[in-house]
């Protein structure tokens, strides 16, 4: 799977009112170990907490399974923005943090240099380079 390849971070998403979605993140997570970098940054969503009267995956269930894979957990709503911009920025910290330790990253597959630097306010920042021929 082609699509992985170059991601410095991964989001995983299951609906906390569909039990389907959240079987399917074993599938997921499987896929990500065969085909991404080892050592992308990951995390767990269960989406929707806002509609509480038709979850059936609790709360505790995700945090179970993010567990598992050692990965950071977050309920969020999309139609509520409860949560969003939390898992967003815990996400980027997180592959900053990974990619401020080993250097600048280019990225191959366009041959453009990205830095990174962290504002005053802890949120990232990304200056595209361009061309590193």
């Amino acid at each position: 799977m082609t699509y992985f390849r170059g991601a410095h971070g991964i989001i995983l998403v299951y609906d906390v009112t569909d039990p389907l979605s959240f079987e399917n993140i074993r599938s997921w997570m499987s896929n990500l170990q065969a085909n991404a970098a080892a050592d992308v940054d990951r995390i767990l969503i269960g989406n929707k907490c806002d509609m509480a009267d038709k979850r059936v995956i609790s709360t505790q269930r995700g945090q179970d399974l993010a567990n598992e894979y050692g990965i950071p957990f977050f309920e969020t709503s999309a139609k509520s923005s409860i949560n969003v911009e939390e898992c967003f920025l815990t996400l980027a910290n997180a592959c900053f943090a990974r990619l401020k330790n080993e250097g600048t990253p280019q990225s191959p597959a366009n041959g453009k240099t990205i830095t990174l630097d962290q504002n005053a306010n802890g949120h990232i920042q990304a200056e595209d380079k361009g061309c590193a021929c």
